[in-house]
């Protein structure tokens, strides 16, 4: 009988700490306000803000619109 009882809790126990984890994706592009949609590179700082790398620049995003940066051959300082 303890058999039984430990085999039953066994299989069902995990139900119980089951988790509805639902996962809610956005897709950013060109038409959100990405600069390319090649990206080479994704990064998010401790601010919580993206930087997104791609071949055309340096992309921030806040969670609400984007900052690119660009490399500009007369400003020494550019990225």
């Amino acid at each position: 009988m303890n058999f039984l009882f430990s085999l039953f809790f066994i299989c069902f126990a995990n139900f119980g700490f089951a988790q509805n984890n639902i996962y809610k994706f956005n897709y950013i592009t060109d038409a959100n306000g990405l600069s390319q949609n090649s990206v080479v590179a994704i990064h998010q700082d401790k601010l919580g803000q993206v930087w997104i790398g791609t071949r055309d620049g340096l992309n921030k995003y806040d969670g609400v619109e984007f900052k690119v940066y660009r490399h500009q051959k007369e400003n020494e300082n550019s990225i």
